[in-house]
């Protein structure tokens, strides 16, 4: 508020006594002193100072701090990482991403994959898949495995798991996997020297051997590298019994 006397005119023409118009008029003005005591426009405040209520209902000059500052422009500056998660309402499932122009949006994950409120992100079976192709026994340098592509497309392999339930019966034998030009062609592109003679499961991950590699890619089905094959060698592994699991995605 900012406080005006009335004309001579206007004051005469006010209801009331002349002590009452008078009374009227001081309290007009004592509330404006205590608007200016109270940090009111006009009232005298150190740069940078926020007036804030204190536990008794008087106004106090402060500085913000905290979680953010004030700049004697009125810019609010919050600080670096004081936005925690807690403190952001976000709808169920969904994440924050940046939009145009720089704002951050509230979006669902779709597409390929979809994302739970617990972190678990669910690959779309159209775009992941997992073939279970039974081993084979036989005699050194036999093929235990030929897996073609069965797709038109190209493909990443992007996990090969073995798992032989029966050892193969020679303490020598070995096994190799890996990407081939066709059913008979040796490869150890992803596992390589598995022991043949083990109960045991291997991965191009963890159990890739010397010259295994954790993805290989395959061109479509009757391509040149279209297959996928394991052999067996140095000795006979005839009572070998397992299944080989490959995940692959389309290109």
């Amino acid at each position: 508020m900012s406080y005006t006397a009335p004309e001579a005119g206007a004051f005469a023409k006010k209801k009331g006594s002349l002590s009452q118009k008078v009374c009227y008029e001081l309290g007009l003005i004592d509330t404006e002193i205590e608007s200016l005591g109270a940090g009111g426009e006009g009232a005298s405040l150190a740069d940078g100072k926020i007036w804030v209520g204190d536990g008794e209902g008087a106004a106090a000059a402060v500085t913000m701090s905290g979680d953010a500052t004030l700049a004697n422009t009125g810019e609010l500056t919050i600080a670096a990482k004081a936005v925690t998660p807690a403190k952001m309402g976000i709808t169920d499932g969904s994440i924050v991403i940046g939009q145009d122009g720089g704002a951050g949006g509230e979006k669902a994950v779709s597409g390929d994959a979809t994302l739970a409120n617990t972190g678990v992100l669910t690959i779309s079976d159209s775009h992941m898949k997992r073939v279970k192709t039974a081993l084979s026994s036989g005699a050194a340098n036999a093929f235990c495995l030929a897996w073609q592509n069965p797709e038109d497309h190209a493909i990443i392999v992007t996990r090969l798991i073995v798992d032989l339930t029966t050892a193969g019966g020679t303490d020598t034998a070995v096994l190799d996997f890996g990407p081939a030009n066709d059913d008979t062609t040796h490869s150890d592109g992803l596992i390589n020297g598995a022991n043949a003679n083990a109960i045991a499961i291997y991965d191009n991950i963890e159990d890739q051997g010397t010259n295994g590699q954790s993805v290989c890619k395959l061109d479509a089905a009757g391509g040149t590298t279209d297959y996928i094959t394991g052999q067996i060698l140095t000795e006979a592994a005839n009572s070998l019994v397992g299944n080989a699991y490959i995940f692959y995605t389309a290109v």
